[in-house]
C-alpha cells in the first residue's frame, strides 16, 4: 500500500485500494471511494483539456487548489489508525462530512462548469467536431420538418378519416333502408309463393284422398264383380254335371274350357285395374310430397326475409342512435347486424328432422328425456 499521496501522484493512486484497506475493519469508507474517485476522474480531464489558452488564471488556481485538497483527504485515509484514536467511528463521520463538502465545491465547480466549457471548446476548435456540429444541427432540424410535416399528415389523415366515417355512416344508413326494402319484398314474393304452394297441396291432399276413396270403390265393385262370376261359373258347372247324360263329353268339356277362360280373364283384368290404380295413387303422393317441400322452402324463405327485413329497420334506427354519439361504434353496429342476418341462417329445403327439432313442444319432450337419461 502507497505509504504518502502528495499532488504529484494524487491522480495516479488506487483511491479504493485506499478507502477500502481492510485494516479499517468495520468502518467502512465506501462514500469516501465512489466520491474522491469521480473528483480524481474530473480532474484528470481537466488537467488533459485545460491550457493557459482556455482557462483563466483563476479557474487553473481552483484547479490546483482542489488537486491539493484530493490529496489531503487521501493522505488522511493512508495515515489513519484504529489504535490512534479513541473514538474511531466519531472520526469516520466527520471525514465523511468533509469529503461530502469537498465533493459538492468539485461538482458544481468542475463537473458543471469547467469540464463543459472545455469540451466545448476542444469541439469548437477541432474542424472534425465542427463539422459533425453542423450536421448534427442540420440533423435535428430536418427531423423538426419531418415532425410538423408529419403533424400535418396525421392531421388530414384525421380529416379524411373523420370524412369518410360520415359518408360510412350516410352508405350504412341508405344501406339499411334498401335492405329493408329489398327483404320485406322477398318476404312479400315469398309468402306469396307459400300461400300458392298451400293450395296446391290441399288440392293436391283432395286428389290423394279422392283417389284412394275412387281406388276403394274400384276394388270393392271389382270384387263383388268377381264374385258374382264365381257364383256363376258354379252354378253353370252344376248345370253343366246334371246334363251330362243328355250331352256328349266333348261338348262338356268345350263348356268347362270356355268357364275357365271367362275365369282367367276376369281376374287378370280385375288385377291389372288394381294396380294401375295404385301406380296413379302413387304418383300422386309423388307430385304431393314435392308440393310440400316447395310450400316448406316459401314459407322458410318468406320468415327468413321477415327477420332480416326487422334487423335492416332496427339496424337503421342504431345507426341514427350511433351518429348523434360521441364516441361513435358503428362499424360493429353494422358487423352485429351483418352476423344477426345472414349467420347460423339455412337457405332454402328445411329437412323433416330439422323442422320436427324445432317444434316447441318436441323440444320440450327431448329435453326432459335427455335430463331423465342423464
Amino acid at each position: 500500500m502507497i505509504e504518502e499521496v502528495t499532488r504529484r501522484n494524487a491522480l495516479d493512486v488506487n483511491v479504493s485500494e485506499i478507502a477500502l484497506d481492510t485494516r479499517f475493519g468495520s468502518l467502512v469508507f465506501d462514500n469516501a471511494d465512489k466520491k474522491l474517485s469521480r473528483v480524481q476522474s474530473w480532474l484528470k480531464e481537466a488537467q488533459a483539456l485545460a491550457t493557459a489558452d482556455t482557462l483563466i488564471q483563476e479557474d487553473l488556481n481552483y484547479l490546483k487548489i482542489t488537486l491539493k485538497r484530493l490529496a489531503e483527504h487521501l493522505q488522511w485515509l493512508v495515515q489513519f489508525r484504529l489504535e490512534d484514536v479513541s473514538n474511531a467511528r466519531q472520526e469516520s463521520d466527520l471525514f465523511n462530512q468533509r469529503v461530502d463538502d469537498f465533493y459538492n465545491d468539485a461538482h458544481k465547480e468542475i463537473a458543471m462548469r469547467i469540464l463543459p466549457y472545455l469540451r466545448e471548446e476542444i469541439r469548437r476548435t477541432n474542424p472534425d467536431e465542427k463539422k459533425l456540429d453542423e450536421e448534427i444541427q442540420k440533423v435535428v432540424e430536418i427531423r423538426k420538418e419531418l415532425e410538423s410535416g408529419l403533424s400535418l399528415i396525421k392531421e388530414e389523415t384525421s380529416k379524411i378519416r373523420s370524412g369518410n366515417k360520415e359518408v360510412g355512416e350516410e352508405m350504412g344508413k341508405r344501406a339499411a333502408v334498401s335492405m329493408a326494402s329489398h327483404f320485406q319484398a322477398e318476404a312479400a314474393k315469398y309468402s306469396i309463393q307459400s300461400n300458392r304452394w298451400l293450395v296446391t297441396v290441399v288440392v293436391g291432399y283432395i286428389l290423394v284422398i279422392g283417389g284412394l276413396i275412387w281406388t276403394g270403390y274400384e276394388a270393392y265393385t271389382s270384387v263383388n264383380e268377381f264374385i258374382q262370376q264365381q257364383e256363376t261359373i258354379v252354378s253353370n258347372q252344376a248345370r253343366i254335371g246334371f246334363s251330362l247324360s243328355a250331352t256328349s263329353a266333348d261338348a262338356v268339356a268345350d263348356n268347362l274350357s270356355n268357364i275357365d277362360e271367362v275365369h282367367a280373364v276376369s281376374s287378370t283384368v280385375m288385377w291389372t285395374a288394381l294396380i294401375s290404380k295404385l301406380v296413379i295413387i302413387a304418383a300422386l303422393w309423388f307430385g304431393l310430397s314435392f308440393i310440400i317441400k316447395n310450400y316448406n322452402v316459401s314459407s322458410h324463405l318468406s320468415s327468413i326475409n321477415r327477420h332480416r327485413a326487422a334487423i335492416a329497420r332496427t339496424l337503421d334506427d342504431f345507426i341514427a342512435y350511433e351518429q348523434q354519439q360521441e364516441g361513435s361504434n358503428t362499424a360493429k353496429v353494422l358487423q352485429n347486424a351483418t352476423d344477426a342476418m345472414f349467420k347460423n341462417i339455412s337457405i332454402g329445403y328445411v329437412s323433416k328432422i330439422e323442422k320436427d327439432n324445432s317444434n316447441p313442444v318436441l323440444q320440450i319432450f327431448n329435453d326432459l328425456m335427455g335430463i331423465r337419461n342423464q
